[in-house]
């Protein structure tokens, strides 16, 4: 059988079935192929995103089905099943999040009324998996939530996710997290130089802070949140992580960074791609005036609507953006990296710059 899947090494194998598995991207139900080359070929969901960053995806034949699980495609589990029509089978959105042991899912409105069928061919592929949660929104509120539904399995939204030898515990309901931000989080921490003071602005429950404070354990990482209720999970994970460099503040990043953290970050990260902008001159108070990294974050469209061609660099708005607010707080400000995250809608992606800023003595 030919399928799309990721080519690595063998000696990353495992780091990268890990991050494929955290993503719900690995298709299940087929043996995965190691070749003479001493590569390895994890086959992929159809319609799976994964990181750039994993370079080599490719089709390949040969693919053989465990004896004990005919197929990992939960489309497929419904055609075996005849669970639904073959027209209702092609709307089912093949990819969703596996937070922990909670799967959210996107139905179409027009198979709300299968959604039961749809969720426990999910649980029946996925035995890991104990909850699964209906998007009934997107990313809403200054609090950036979505609203979900539970329509299968336990009655509850809580749950333990874990990402490069950590814990989270939180709720999906009520804070924001995207595990597809896992391999930038430990893109991030591999960064860090062992001594670095570093602001997590945006903080969430803590998971970029606390990735880095794992493997930098003599870094100083505060991390600050606007929204109680991550805060509090924030907290909670900081002492269920042993993350003794880590502080977790709860409030405002305008206020608390001017105040209490003036010129004292060697680094800063940013993950607010819809409005980071508005943030990035308060960011700049808390930057080491001698030199300071920023991890800023943004969405931007790879080509207009209606358009056939592709932006020839699309990063440059939001590199227009970044120098003019560092400028405006006083700072010059240098693009040393730009690289795509992940997708997010068509024909937008969330990308990154690591800016090199330092305080303009002219």
């Amino acid at each position: 059988m030919e399928l799309q899947c990721v080519k690595v090494p063998a000696r990353k194998a495992e780091s990268v079935r890990k991050v494929l598995f955290d993503l719900c991207v690995l298709a299940k139900g087929y043996k995965i192929i190691r070749d003479a080359d001493g590569f390895i070929y994890f086959p992929l969901v159809e319609g799976a995103h994964v990181p750039k960053s994993l370079k080599v995806v490719v089709e390949r034949r040969g693919f053989e089905q465990h004896s004990t699980q005919a197929t990992g495609s939960v489309k497929d589990a419904l055609v075996q099943k005849h669970a639904l029509s073959d027209s209702d089978v092609a709307k089912v959105i093949r990819s969703y999040d596996c937070v922990g042991d909670v799967a959210i899912v996107e139905i179409l409105d027009e198979l709300v009324s299968k959604q039961a069928v749809i969720a426990k061919a999910i649980l029946a592929q996925n035995g890991h998996i104990k909850v699964v949660c209906r998007k009934d929104s997107p990313m809403l509120g200054k609090y950036r939530v979505r609203k979900v539904s539970i329509i299968a399995g336990e009655k509850r939204t809580t749950t333990t996710y874990r990402e490069s030898g950590c814990s989270f515990e939180f709720d999906v309901a009520k804070v924001y997290f995207s595990v597809r931000l896992s391999h930038e989080r430990l893109r991030i921490a591999s960064l860090v130089k062992p001594r670095e003071k570093i602001l997590a602005l945006f903080a969430g429950v803590g998971p970029f802070a606390i990735v880095i404070a794992k493997r930098k354990p003599k870094a100083q990482i505060v991390g600050i949140e606007l929204n109680p209720v991550a805060a509090k999970s924030f907290q909670k994970n900081v002492l269920l992580n042993k993350a003794a460099n880590v502080v977790a503040i709860k409030g405002d990043v305008k206020k608390i960074v001017p105040k209490d953290y003036a010129a004292w970050a060697d680094r800063i990260i940013m993950p607010l791609p819809h409005s980071a902008g508005d943030f990035l001159e308060a960011a700049c108070a808390g930057a080491n005036p001698k030199g300071c990294t920023i991890h800023f974050y943004g969405f931007v469209e790879t080509k207009a609507k209606g358009e056939s061609e592709f932006h020839k660099d699309i990063y440059a708005p939001l590199a227009k953006l970044a120098k003019e607010k560092c400028a405006n707080a006083g700072y010059s400000c240098r693009v040393a990296n730009k690289r795509v995250v992940r997708p997010f809608a068509a024909y937008v992606v969330q990308v990154v710059l690591d800016l090199k800023v330092r305080k303009d003595l002219k």
